[in-house]
């Protein structure tokens, strides 16, 4: 189990009996059906949530009993996950996903068949995974003026990074920041704690307080919902740097799409024209078969931002990528002193110049 002594993650006392009550009537209505078996001659249908397609009120239908060793085991494997769900709502405690796995690691084979059962509990209930009580393991962080305010305890970032925990609400987050920074990896977020990107901000003409957050690659929920909430209900600016590479705009994607529609979030780059200015030839890496893949799929999505796809294209007609830490080196191609980085001059730049126009 996951150590809850800060407690971030709960659910209202409605909601959690909400939760329970979906189980219970459905294990009624399974219940009713298996005694019904014998008098229709056919296994019970029901309708289940499917966690693969894109539509969340899509159902597809399982029977049971069923001849197929498999589909039985699916059955098995869902029922253990409810099983362990109704437990810590009745319990009031929280499940982790990886709890979920290790309680049976044998039925389920690997954590992405039990992640999968569980989505399809919430999907057939039509729940969200937090009024279940279940919470990923926390992976992405933040810096800055932040509180995160548990049952039992405050974490504060203004001094130190920390863990951005599952499911906040507002009455969980207490913050002075009027901006925040969003970098892809916890190696630049690493740089630009050491040279105090945030305390030497207002220097370069950025007002306000601000955070320093990163997912550390492609995010989770915590880090999505986490952002949405300092826009909507606090009314941050959330700046969104990455890689100029395809896994970098797709990352920046998933940021952009979950904070619709709020309206101030911006995309800093890293821009193929500013790299190819300021950068030296041999830091540029050549786009491979997988990069212009994945470049192509995206191309293809109706998703993508105009910003992004116009990015995307000069990525592929340059013919090169570019990773942030390129520019935190000097010409030599060691790394660069603090204060005086282009990564640094380059992020200052683009936020000022956002921060000035008009809303």
């Amino acid at each position: 189990m996951m150590d809850r002594s800060k407690g971030y993650m709960y659910v209202n006392k409605r909601s959690r009996d909400d939760s329970i009550s979906k189980i219970e009537n459905f294990l009624r209505f399974f219940m009713q059906g298996i005694q019904d078996i014998p008098l229709t001659g056919k296994p019970l249908s029901v309708s289940m949530g499917a966690p693969r397609s894109k539509d969340q009120l899509a159902r597809v239908q399982w029977e049971f009993p069923s001849k197929r060793d498999k589909n039985m085991k699916q059955w098995a494997q869902f029922f253990s996950v409810m099983a362990q769900v109704h437990a810590a709502l009745v319990s009031d405690t929280v499940l982790s996903k990886r709890d979920i796995f290790y309680r049976d690691p044998i039925l389920f084979g690997t954590q992405a068949k039990a992640d999968s059962m569980l989505a399809r509990l919430a999907l057939t209930l039509q729940c969200s995974r937090s009024s279940l009580n279940i919470c990923a393991s926390p992976r992405s962080i933040a810096l800055g003026p932040l509180d995160f305010i548990g049952r039992n305890s405050i974490s504060r970032c203004l001094h130190k990074e920390q863990l951005i925990p599952d499911a906040l609400d507002p009455a969980h987050i207490r913050t002075s920041a009027s901006w925040a920074l969003v970098v892809e990896k916890h190696a630049i977020f690493q740089t630009l704690q050491s040279c105090n990107f945030l305390h030497h901000a207002a220097t370069y003409g950025i007002t306000g307080a601000g955070l320093l957050i990163t997912g550390k690659g492609y995010p989770d929920y915590a880090v999505r919902s986490f952002l949405w909430l300092l826009g909507t209900s606090f009314n941050l600016k959330i700046f969104i740097l990455m890689d100029a590479d395809p896994h970098g705009l797709d990352i920046a994607r998933i940021y952009m799409d979950a904070l619709i529609p709020y309206k101030h979030v911006y995309w800093l780059g890293l821009r193929t024209n500013l790299w190819m200015e300021i950068g030296r030839p041999g830091t540029w890496q050549l786009l491979n078969l997988a990069d212009r893949q994945k470049a192509l799929h995206l191309l293809r999505s109706r998703k993508m931002h105009p910003i992004l796809r116009n990015e995307l294209a000069a990525q592929l007609h340059a013919g090169y990528k570019c990773e942030l830490e390129v520019l935190c080196q000097d010409k030599s191609g060691t790394p660069a002193q603090a204060a005086s980085g282009q990564l640094l001059q380059l992020i200052y730049s683009q936020m000022k110049s956002q921060m000035i126009k008009p809303s």
